[in-house]
């Protein structure tokens, strides 16, 4: 599955909105549920670029922080630690200046927040 992906991704076929600027990965946070670390490692397979921003900033880690989505937010930081952004990711702000750790705090996601 991630080789059918790679082309469209490769290609520059990763804004799921030109208007939001939302990506799958962050479309895959923003569902969330059990399944979100295996389509996140999938994306990722397919160079869905991990640090990518939508409109206001938000990297899907942030949206997976937001959702409380923690199968999407571990899959999130393992893709990021192999490919060594990790740091970087966690140490994004967003449109208001906030990590994804500030997010699920003030989302009250404390599931989340555990594992960033």
């Amino acid at each position: 599955a991630a080789a059918a992906l790679s082309a469209p991704l490769s290609s520059g076929a990763c804004v799921v909105s030109g208007v939001t600027g939302s990506t799958p990965l962050h479309e895959v946070a923003r569902m969330g549920g059990p399944y979100a670390g295996g389509m996140v490692s999938m994306l990722v397979g397919a160079y869905a670029p991990v640090l990518a921003a939508d409109a206001n900033g938000a990297t899907a880690l942030h949206i997976a922080a937001e959702q409380d989505s923690v199968a999407a937010a571990a899959g999130l930081c393992h893709a990021a630690k192999l490919s060594g952004e990790k740091v970087s990711l966690l140490n994004l702000h967003d449109g208001r200046a906030m990590t994804a750790l500030d997010v699920a705090l003030a989302a009250g996601s404390v599931a989340t927040a555990k594992i960033l």
